[in-house]
């Protein structure tokens, strides 16, 4: 729901879901700025990301359309990394078994979710769906120390 009670259009929710990220990323910059918790301002965009969240949650195939259809109005790699490592990880940690025909379908059709799937922290994703995913997110060092790490052989 919008900042201001009403029940927000799609469109609504992707606009006001990039300026909060936007409002993040100077927040996070600046935060050395504020000395004084009092000076901090709430974003009043947080909603959509709460909305984003929420629609994750639900685990359909809408909820995936949707995701592909954030990832396609993202501008940036910075935006799909954020997206990649946020809501579309848990939603593919939470509902990957179950829809990974799905994702792997939009992953080819839309190189912008793809991207954003390049942005998760594949450690987190169950084994299963993590190995059925290298071909559109390949293992990287980094992940496969992670694996080693964790007892796990590397991919």
């Amino acid at each position: 729901m919008a900042a201001d009670g009403t029940d927000p259009t799609w469109p609504e929710v992707k606009d006001a879901y990039w300026r909060n990220h936007a409002a993040l990323r100077k927040q996070l910059r600046e935060s050395s700025a504020i000395t004084d918790p009092a000076d901090y301002v709430p974003d009043p965009d947080f909603w959509a990301w709460e909305y984003v969240r929420e629609l994750c949650g639900s685990g359909d195939r809408a909820a995936l359309d949707r995701l592909v259809d954030l990832a396609d109005s993202a501008s940036d790699d910075e935006q799909l990394d954020y997206l990649g490592a946020g809501p579309i990880e848990d939603f593919v940690n939470g509902y990957g078994r179950l829809l990974i025909d799905d994702i792997e379908d939009a992953a080819g059709r839309s190189p912008s979710f793809l991207r954003a799937l390049q942005g998760m922290y594949p450690t987190e994703i169950p084994e299963s769906v993590r190995v059925r995913m290298l071909p559109l997110v390949p293992a990287s060092a980094r992940e496969n120390r992670v694996r080693e790490k964790l007892g796990l052989a590397p991919l």
